[in-house]
């Protein structure tokens, strides 16, 4: 009778020995999946920080390059617009001087004009002295 009891208190305990055993096993197993879950959790937390920093850049680098070209575009109009005036005051300038050009040309053909029916007048004067002349001297 001891025996069989000495030989049912080691099953038992072996029982018991083997559920702890278990136990401990399926603890460690949970304590794993647990840890397993949470790195995945930081991994795609990770994952889900790094592709919003890159959107970030991104929208950051966009911005930073429409700036530089509404700059670009600016000083461009502004070059454009400079360039414009300064090619409306040389031809403002040019067609000035076209015009002097013109009215000194006609002024001078006026005098040229008056110069030489002056001259003639005073060709004329002087044949008309010089008919007179020989008529006095045909009588």
């Amino acid at each position: 009778k001891r025996r069989q009891e000495r030989e049912l208190q080691q099953m038992v305990d072996h029982e018991v020995k083997r559920s702890e055993l278990l136990a401990k096993q399926q603890q460690k197993i949970d304590e794993m999946d647990r840890r397993a879950k949470e790195q995945q959790r930081i991994k795609e937390e990770n994952e889900k920080a790094w592709i919003e920093k890159q959107r970030e850049i991104e929208l950051q680098k966009k911005r930073e390059e429409d700036e530089i070209e509404a700059e670009a575009k600016r000083m461009a109009n502004e070059r454009f617009i400079r360039e414009k005036e300064i090619q409306d005051r040389l031809a403002r300038e040019e067609k000035e001087r076209k015009k002097k050009a013109r009215e000194e040309e006609m002024e001078r053909r006026k005098k040229a004009d008056e110069a030489r029916a002056e001259t003639q007048a005073i060709l004329d004067a002087q044949a008309e002295l010089v008919r007179q002349n020989r008529l006095k001297m045909e009588k």
